[in-house]
């Protein structure tokens, strides 16, 4: 798992999924494929749908997209 600290501060700053640039997928930060993500290929989303909007798909692991069904 992530840095609790860490994950505090990415909320505070509205970022709720992690998306990779090198492989197009988005997770939650506490999914263990988001820890492997570098800083540098690293970007913040506040939805799955803006994640998705900017062409990156959910994860398989964490399934992210489950989140904001309902």
């Amino acid at each position: 798992m992530r840095d609790l600290d860490e994950v505090r501060e990415l909320a505070g700053g509205n970022v709720f999924y992690l998306g990779s640039d090198t492989t197009g997928i988005v997770c939650f930060p506490t999914c263990r494929n988001a820890r492997r993500i570098t800083p540098e290929h690293r970007h913040g989303f506040r939805s799955v749908t803006q994640a998705e909007a900017a062409g990156y798909r959910p994860c398989l692991h964490c399934r992210p997209g489950l989140a904001e069904i309902g």
